[in-house]
């Protein structure tokens, strides 16, 4: 692997915006990087300031689906996507 080994965290994109401190925080941890604490309050901030955003929601047709299955439906297995 071209990353060492402790240099990277898989994040899946739903438990991020679930609960996405609990994410920062872990990603932190999991990396060994200081600093959590002080940015704590900023990092609040920025995330009380998104909530207002939703995650965009899309509709694709059965054909579409069976194109991407066929092509990336590995993907979608290995990280247990729907």
């Amino acid at each position: 692997s071209l990353i060492p080994k402790g240099n990277l965290i898989e994040v899946k994109y739903e438990d991020f915006i679930r609960e996405p401190m609990e994410i920062i925080q872990h990603i932190y941890s999991e990396l060994n990087l200081d600093g959590f604490a002080a940015s704590r309050a900023a990092f609040d901030t920025y995330l009380k300031s998104q909530k207002s955003l939703n995650g965009e929601s899309y509709t694709v047709s059965d054909e579409a689906r069976e194109k991407i299955d066929k092509r990336w439906g590995f993907i979608r297995e290995a990280f247990n996507y729907s």
